[in-house]
């Protein structure tokens, strides 16, 4: 059965093509030029934002594919730019929920409705085309936002994007391997692309260059490449048929290297006191512009917020993926010169960069970690020093803890305590006490690791 509905809208009519249990063929003259496995990590390219989750075959019957779903709360979105804006378009979504499960959810794109509320089927997946009207990328872009209903989350399977222009695509992730980085290319149906040029490069000079394999990747050793104070993003470029692709990736979700939370001191010998508290008023941006993170870059027009805390529950609303800025001044006490000056973030969410002076001295991905950073080579001593700080909600550290899904919203922010302090030159770097039980557990032996600084660290 084909059933048919049309929504009449000021823009245009969409129209709901087919709603069946097996694939349909495509509207008439379009192809698929997009795809999105919503769901599998690394092959839903025009996610934005979101979780990601598998369906256990007692909950769906259907393939793996259709089983993997990016979800959100109130809604999920995917973005396109680079489109054709007179071509026609159309879209394919798989929808499906789990058994005794009920989620209804809307569609729009470009703010123009798709469908109304949608019964997800449960136990199953199912097929729906839909065109969109025409102009709809009028700006070369589509946005697509589902839309919760009723239900805990709004979800989607697998998205097509069909036009009846073809569109090449390169697309491209970064994953870990060890101490190795290993870039996927992929064309614009998510299938491997090989024999694609792909340069990486980052911090330390780093500079590398491979040809992408028959599966579509390239795999590049970063052993003994960087630095272990090595801070900053990988930029990673792929080229193939005269189609190019950047992204950058921050190193540490490359490499994973033991946090260092140094001891913060009751007592520094000649130092009054070595901890200075950088809560309270910040300045912050959204959406900031330029290099704002240089110290001579206004902030003036910029709305204050409070720190700790974060910053939807104080009306800000940033774009999903979205780096906000938050600025601050500081002074460095007099008697703490000669002693090393480290920040004690005890925890942004989710990923972020942090600046002394315009000097790129760190970054972290770990909404719920504390980190250390040590600036006391970015300082200026005897005059005002600027604290800036780039802050993404969505990373690898939301995705894998769901959490923004959980939470129902973005939890991006400087949502713990800002500490600055000074330790000696030599200081411990590391300290971490356990006590090992007994077979019997009788008896208890007190084990205590700890790493030291040498005076030049």
């Amino acid at each position: 059965m084909i059933a048919i509905m049309r929504v009449r809208l000021a823009l245009a009519a969409v129209c709901l093509i087919t709603a069946g249990a097996a694939s349909a063929a495509p509207a008439a003259g379009l192809a698929p030029i997009r795809y999105d496995d919503c769901g599998a990590f690394g092959r839903q390219p025009h996610v934005v934002n979101g979780g990601l989750w598998t369906f256990s075959e007692a909950d769906v019957s259907a393939t793996l594919s259709a089983c993997t779903v990016a979800f959100a709360s109130p809604a999920l979105l995917m973005h396109y730019d680079g489109l054709a804006p007179t071509a026609r378009y159309a879209l394919r979504v798989v929808y499906c929920t789990e058994r005794g499960h009920p989620r209804t959810q809307t569609l729009f794109a470009n703010e123009v409705q798709v469908h109304g509320p949608l019964d997800l089927p449960r136990g199953e997946a199912r097929t729906f085309d839909y065109e969109l009207p025409p102009g709809i990328a009028a700006k070369g872009t589509i946005d697509l936002s589902f839309r919760l209903v009723s239900g805990d989350n709004a979800e989607v399977s697998e998205v097509w994007l069909l036009s009846d222009f073809a569109q090449p695509l390169l697309n491209l992730s970064v994953t870990a391997d060890g101490r190795r980085a290993v870039v996927a290319v992929t064309d614009e149906l998510a299938l491997p692309k090989p024999g694609a040029s792909v340069d990486l490069s980052g911090p330390d000079g780093l500079a590398l260059s491979a040809v992408t394999v028959a599966d579509g990747t390239a795999s590049f050793d970063l052993s003994g490449k960087l630095s272990p104070s090595a801070a900053g993003d990988l930029t990673v470029t792929a080229s193939a048929g005269g189609l190019t692709v950047t992204r950058r990736v921050p190193l540490d979700a490359i490499i994973f290297r033991r946090p260092v939370l140094t001891p913060i001191p009751e007592a520094v010998p000649g130092v009054a006191k070595p901890t200075l508290d950088l809560g309270g008023t910040w300045r912050f941006n959204p959406a900031p512009a330029g290099e704002w993170w240089q110290p001579d870059a206004p902030d003036a027009a910029w709305p204050r917020i409070d720190v700790p805390g974060e910053w939807v529950m104080q009306g800000f609303s940033v774009a999903p993926n979205t780096a906000a800025a938050y600025r601050r001044t500081f002074t460095i006490p007099a008697d703490w010169r000669g002693r090393r000056v480290k920040i004690r973030f005890d925890a942004v969410f989710s990923r972020c960069q942090v600046w002394v002076n315009g000097r790129l001295v760190g970054a972290h991905e770990g909404g719920f970690t504390p980190f250390d950073v040590d600036v006391t080579d970015a300082l200026r001593p005897s005059a005002l020093n600027v604290l800036a700080v780039a802050v993404t909600s969505e990373g690898l550290a939301d995705t894998l803890a769901s959490a923004s899904g959980y939470a129902r919203h973005a939890l991006g922010g400087l949502t713990r305590k800002v500490t600055l302090f000074a330790v000696p030159p030599a200081h411990l770097l590391r300290f971490h006490a356990r006590t090992d039980l007994s077979a019997d557990n009788r008896d208890a032996t007190l084990v205590v690791l700890a790493q030291t600084s040498r005076p030049s660290d």
